[in-house]
Formats: structure tokens, C-alpha cells, sequence
């Protein structure tokens, strides 16, 4: 028996093409359509086309669903980029708390301590020292951000309190009698400082900061020797590097709250009241305006 013949077989070869085609684009979408293609010489045109052009519209409506998303979503996400960093730009002022650690030598308290024995002629040995060397800071701030990733920043620091008591026994004349010390090291002042942010997400950011600390540093040593007592007092004030990093998360527009790590790099005076270095972590809120 001989095959049938149909006219527009070359209409018939070039459906064939754009079967194979769907059916290709079937298996990258991974469509339910099970497609299975035989030789068109074997069907007729009115079994294959409207099989193919149903299984084609209902690819491009997948696609035009897909990229109509995908351009949305590229479409907002920019505005909302653009509108967030348009928003960051300007004044900010804000206020943190938390702890501190002086690295303080408190051998200078103890070489008074000993130096005002010795010129009264007696004799001083230590029984006893404790150090409190962490304590609670707070420090403000106020900066304007002329880019959305720059700002220049003043702030405020109030380092906290090292305290240093020791005890000891004092030879006067053969006579042993107690004694003791009471020393407390402070430091506050202003400082300026380059802020840089490095956004993650649109409320997410890490924050960097880059200074110089005008800090006045304060000694009291209070030296209680056979039922007298000195004082003993230094300030100074001088420039010390500041440096430190933290993360910030914003909300309700305008608002952050941020923990930060700061240090404070050699602060103080080492002939008068003692040079040391002092780590600050602390959270905090801000405001743009």
C-alpha cells in the first residue's frame, strides 16, 4: 500500500522544525506535556498543529510571566536602592553606652606610693593590689553624611574610670603600721573622625571610623602613710588616634541602631600621669535628619 501524499508537504516540514523546537523549550521548563515526535509523514497537519501551537502559547505566556516579574522586580529594587540612598544623605546625631578596657600600667601608682615612704625615711613593702580596669563609657555624636557613604563626624567620649587600691605595711623606726593608696585614672574629651559605610542590604550597614581624640587625661592618687594622708594629681591633655568598626541596622526611615568597637591608642602623658590604650564597645541610637 502506498504512503499518502499531502499538499504543502514543505508547510508540513517547516511545523515539524517548530514542534521540535516546543518540545526542546517543554523540557527546559519542564512542562507536563509529554511530547514525543514521529515522523510527519505518519500524521496528519490538523493532528500535530493545533497541538503545538496550544503547547507554544502556553510557553510564551510562561515566559512573558516570568520576565514581566523579573524586569518588576529589577525595576523596584532600584527605586528602592535609589530612593534609600537619596534618603541617607545629611545630619545625624546620636548617643551610645557600654564598657571599657584601660590597659593601664599601675606601676606609676606604685612608685609614688613607695617614692613618698621613702622621703619620709621609712621603709614601704605591698601586701595587696586590685584593679578595676573596666568601667562603664558613654559617648555622643554628630556628623553630616555629604555622600550616602561618607561623613565627617564629632563626637564626645567619656572613657570611664580606672581604679587601682593597694595596700601595705610601713616600717617607720622598727615599727610596722598599715597603709594605703587610692588611684582612679580618667580621660574624656572630643574627638574628629572620617565615617565610611559599607551597606549589605537596605537597612543592613557596616560602619568605619577613622580619628584623632583630644583626650584630658586625670591622675588622682590618694596616699594615706602613719595616719596622714597625701594627694597626688596630674592632668594632660594631648591627641591620640582613634580607629574602630561596628554594624547598623535602620528603621522607620530614619532611624539606627548600632553596635560599635572603638580603641583609643595610646592616650595620656607616660611622665606625668601614664600612657595606655583603651577598648570601648558599646550600642547606641542615631538619627538622620
Amino acid at each position: 500500500m502506498g504512503l499518502p501524499s499531502y499538499s504543502g508537504v514543505s508547510n508540513v516540514s517547516m511545523e515539524g522544525k517548530a514542534l521540535e523546537k516546543v518540545a526542546l523549550a517543554c523540557k527546559l521548563l519542564n512542562c507536563h506535556e509529554n511530547f514525543t515526535l514521529r515522523p510527519l509523514i505518519a500524521h496528519k497537519r490538523n493532528d500535530i498543529v493545533p497541538a503545538a501551537i496550544r503547547t507554544e502559547t502556553r510557553i510564551l505566556a510562561r515566559l512573558r510571566v516570568a520576565s514581566g516579574f523579573v524586569i518588576s522586580a529589577i525595576g523596584a529594587g532600584s527605586m528602592l536602592c535609589a530612593a534609600v540612598h537619596a534618603d541617607d544623605t545629611g545630619v545625624y546625631i546620636g548617643g551610645n553606652f557600654g564598657r571599657d578596657r584601660s590597659s593601664y600600667d599601675t606601676g606609676l601608682f606604685d612608685q609614688q606610693y613607695q617614692s613618698e615612704a621613702a622621703a619620709s625615711g621609712d621603709t614601704l613593702g605591698l601586701t595587696g593590689r586590685s584593679i578595676k580596669r573596666g568601667s562603664y563609657v558613654w559617648w555622643s555624636e554628630v556628623g553630616y553624611y555629604f555622600t550616602p557613604y561618607i561623613a565627617l563626624e564629632a563626637d564626645y567620649l567619656h572613657l570611664g574610670d580606672l581604679k587601682y587600691r593597694s595596700t601595705g605595711q610601713l616600717n617607720i623606726d622598727g615599727d610596722e603600721k598599715s597603709t594605703s593608696t587610692s588611684g582612679q585614672v580618667t580621660s574624656r574629651g572630643p574627638a574628629l573622625a572620617l565615617m565610611g559605610r559599607l551597606p549589605l542590604t537596605n537597612s543592613i550597614e557596616i560602619d568605619l571610623r577613622l580619628g584623632d581624640y583630644i583626650g584630658k587625661t586625670v591622675y588622682d592618687n590618694d596616699i594615706t602613710i602613719n595616719a596622714q594622708s597625701a594627694a597626688l594629681d596630674a592632668s594632660r591633655t594631648n591627641s591620640s588616634l582613634l580607629a574602630g568598626a561596628g554594624v547598623a541596622y535602620t528603621f522607620a526611615g530614619h532611624w539606627s541602631v548600632q553596635l560599635d568597637y572603638l580603641r583609643v591608642q595610646k592616650t595620656g602623658d607616660s611622665a606625668t600621669n601614664g600612657k595606655f590604650s583603651v577598648n570601648l564597645a558599646t550600642a547606641g541610637i542615631s538619627v538622620t535628619f
